[in-house]
């Protein structure tokens, strides 16, 4: 995995979400910011924070990331503490996660319990 650095935010916001869709992908490249796999299909604009629950961040690039179908719709509109987790555009998740056969993903060994718990509980 590699870190996500979005960088500087092109604007502070969109007039419509996807619209930080071609400046995302410029920044972070095609690749869904959680399970870092490239995105084969179309790029979906994840909000960090659902706009469901926190609507006036929906067009704010600080609450914006890629992400692929698969990992966009577990998170669903479920809140994210960001203090109780790590997040790959601002922790370091590299060291958290390695890649398993058939794009599977696990925890990386010698992770301390507070890190185990920031990327996600006892659970791979």
């Amino acid at each position: 995995m590699r870190p996500v650095a979005k960088g500087q935010p092109p604007q502070a916001e969109y007039a419509q979400y996807r619209d930080a869709l071609d400046d995302l992908a410029g920044q972070i490249g095609l690749f869904c910011s959680y399970c870092e796999q490239p995105i084969q299909h179309a790029p979906e604009v994840e909000h960090v924070q659902p706009k469901s629950l926190e609507p006036e961040l929906e067009r704010c690039w600080e609450n914006l990331l890629l992400g692929c179908k698969s990992r966009n719709s577990t998170k669903s509109d479920k809140p994210v503490d960001l203090d109780r987790v790590a997040m790959p555009d601002s922790d370091n998740t590299f060291r958290g996660r390695v890649f398993l056969e058939r794009g599977r993903i696990g925890r990386a060994s010698g992770l301390t319990d507070t890190q185990v718990e920031l990327m996600g509980g006892s659970e791979p």
